[in-house]
């Protein structure tokens, strides 16, 4: 019901969780990065240095598409935490 009254579901505590049990659906949902290179092979720098600055490679992590209130990115996870540790502003969906 707060949804149809204008909340955000973002806003209710109820939904959130601790990021460690999605672990599993976060990795099982991303792609691995080389693919994302393939896609967008005129962004191939961009993703390769964003993999540089949080100190990987391409070759070794994964990506999941985000969606923002004005725009899409893609997250580059780590795929051993889930963790994110680097975005692009790249629409991957």
């Amino acid at each position: 019901m707060a949804a149809l009254r204008g909340a955000p579901l973002a806003t209710r505590s109820d939904l959130w969780q601790p990021y460690t049990e999605s672990k599993q659906a976060v990795l099982q949902a991303s792609r691995p990065v080389s693919e994302l290179v393939t896609r967008f092979p005129e962004e191939s720098n961009r993703i390769e240095a964003a993999a540089a600055r949080a100190g990987s490679t391409t070759n070794a992590l994964r990506f999941l598409p985000m969606v923002g209130r004005k725009q899409a990115w893609t997250a580059l996870i780590d795929p051993n935490s889930a963790e994110p540790i680097a975005y692009v502003p790249i629409d991957s969906f």
